[in-house]
């Protein structure tokens, strides 16, 4: 509890840090809105820790979010490094099997899970390396976990990296140390 500008942000990322470099602990946060889970996951990768956004699947809509937020500060694109290049890849990852397909046309649906031959049911062989895994491969080696408070509550991790298909709030609870 602290008033506006009192230092919590400031505490709750130096202590994350601490908490991960000197107690090797696994640290989840839960922020409000996506751009913040990703300037969150930048911060704390300039401290060197490994950290991996957590994000639902409304991708186009975050990506114009996160565009729009860099425009109204400025941000002109050749000044963008390569935390700004990782946000932009974890909100833009390509599908591959609607790659394949020469479907481009930026639904929110993607085929990975609804996979089915007859009556038998399928993973797509490419999950492991899709583009719109990369952030659930980031979270396997990641110290710590940066989310939104809708993510928690509404996603899963896929099957391609948790048979037990655990929603968000549970795989925290079980594979984290701090939230």
């Amino acid at each position: 509890v602290g008033g506006l500008g009192a230092g919590k942000t400031n505490f709750m990322t130096l202590d994350t840090v601490r908490l991960v470099q000197e107690e090797n602990m696994k640290i989840g946060i839960v922020v409000e809105k996506v751009s913040q889970v990703l300037e969150k996951v930048a911060e704390l990768t300039a401290y060197g820790i490994k950290a991996a956004p957590v994000i639902g699947r409304k991708r186009g809509k975050y990506l114009r979010e996160y565009l729009e937020m860099r425009r109204k500060r400025g941000s002109l694109l050749d000044e963008w490094g390569m935390v700004e290049q990782q946000a932009v890849a974890y909100l833009s990852g390509q599908c591959f099997l609607r790659a394949e397909a020469g479907d481009h046309d930026g639904m929110e649906s993607y085929p990975c899970n609804h996979l089915t031959q007859g009556k038998t049911s399928y993973l797509c062989q490419y999950g492991d390396k899709c583009g719109f895994y990369a952030n659930v491969r980031d979270m396997i080696n990641a110290d710590v976990w940066v989310t939104t408070g809708a993510a928690v509550l509404k996603s899963r991790l896929p099957k391609h990296f948790d048979p037990l298909e655990r929603p968000v709030y549970e795989a925290m609870y079980d594979l984290l140390d701090v939230i």
